[in-house]
């Protein structure tokens, strides 16, 4: 009995694991699951409706009417899982009537593989 339930516990442990592994990793296009700032990550998806900086370039185009001045945000996460990094950048310049000039750019991809 002690067998067949240290058993059960060892086969439901790893379909845990190897569900969680699953889930983490494979992403059609896992360059999605990443925020470009670190204020839009740490509001999740609600930070859609509070985008009012150079960010708003990828969460909500309408905030770029709130930018004053000058705005910039870069994120770079590196050493990510299965050798991914993902790089981002956003910049927003109000011209008073003219409106925002507002320009962004993100970069996915994998290292290099340098094996034999």
């Amino acid at each position: 009995m002690k067998r067949k339930l240290s058993r059960i516990i060892v086969i439901v442990g790893m379909m845990i694991t190897v569900n969680q592994i699953m889930y983490a990793q494979n992403f059609a296009a896992p360059y999605l699951q990443y925020s470009t700032s670190a204020m839009g990550a740490s509001f999740g998806g609600a930070f859609t409706s509070l985008a009012d900086d150079a960010s708003a370039t990828y969460w909500n185009p309408a905030g770029l009417a709130d930018v004053k001045g000058f705005s910039f945000v870069g994120l770079v996460s590196s050493g990510l899982a299965l050798d991914r990094n993902f790089n981002s950048g956003s910049f927003a310049f109000d011209m008073q009537k003219l409106g925002v000039l507002a320009v962004s750019f993100a970069m996915s991809g994998t290292k290099k593989y340098t094996g034999i």
